[in-house]
């Protein structure tokens, strides 16, 4: 009798050990993105079809077999996210951009290289900067330096939306001279506007300058580490899904596709 109380309370003591074992919650990581559609670059808000960024973060996922969360956080207060977003990772992040609230950041090899470009229509491409009177672009980002000084300074106009299709619509109409956006994005937005994608151009008299978006955290440098020999060894499939989003991703900053 003795003996089976035994075998029953092993046999008890078995299954909630299992039961605690199993109920154990698996560890999902946030990562903090930018709350504004930016597509093909990234539309986190979108059902499905997220945009490059989430679509390599995906690979990733599976590839490390951990758990990823989203989590659309308002760009306004990017400089926050890490103290009010309760996230592990932000992206996209640039050491560039970062403030002096959070010194000990650690960042990942670049995930995308973009160029800093001022989108115009083609006929204007070669236009004079002195011509160029307004700029457009997202609502949060900042415009590229060469405009910077002339905006201070009230001798241009800067046009701010929270949408890149009414952006793209106001530099088809001639609302705005420019756009301070990604090729990309713009391209995207001027096929979903029924218009040929030549119809708009880099602008050529100013500078581009090379961006990289990049991967930051504060507290899982070993995530990280993988996060960065994923990049590297599968390189290939990284290519792959910039080419099945149309990102003209590149270190040179010269648009070919």
């Amino acid at each position: 009798m003795n003996v089976f109380k035994y075998q029953v309370a092993s046999l008890l003591a078995l299954f909630i050990v299992s039961t605690h074992i199993v109920a154990e919650p698996e560890r999902i990581y946030r990562v903090g993105v930018e709350d504004v559609p930016y597509y093909p670059l990234q539309d986190f808000r979108a059902p499905e079809n997220k945009g490059v960024l989430a679509s390599i973060l995906r690979l990733f996922e599976e590839k490390q077999g951990i758990s990823i969360e989203f989590i659309p956080l308002p760009i306004h207060r990017f400089s926050s996210w890490y103290d009010d977003g309760g996230i592990d990772f932000r992206i996209p992040d640039n050491p560039t951009w970062t403030d002096k609230l959070h010194p000990e950041l650690k960042f990942s090899s670049p995930v995308l290289q973009l160029c800093n470009s001022t989108i115009v229509l083609a006929k204007n491409a070669d236009k004079p900067p002195s011509e160029i009177k307004s700029i457009g672009t997202l609502f949060g980002f900042t415009p590229s330096n060469h405009w910077r000084s002339r905006i201070e300074r009230g001798e241009m106009e800067l046009i701010t939306d929270s949408s890149t299709k009414v952006l793209t619509r106001m530099l088809l109409n001639e609302m705005v001279d420019g756009l301070d956006l990604d090729y990309s994005a713009i391209r995207h937005e001027v096929r979903e506007l029924g218009h040929d994608v030549e119809t708009v151009d880099v602008y050529r008299s100013v500078s581009q300058a090379l961006v990289s978006y990049q991967m930051s955290t504060l507290h899982h440098e070993g995530i990280l580490n993988q996060f960065n020999d994923f990049l590297q060894n599968h390189r290939d499939e990284i290519i792959t899904i910039k080419k099945n989003f149309d990102v003209l991703s590149n270190s040179d900053c010269k648009y070919e596709l």
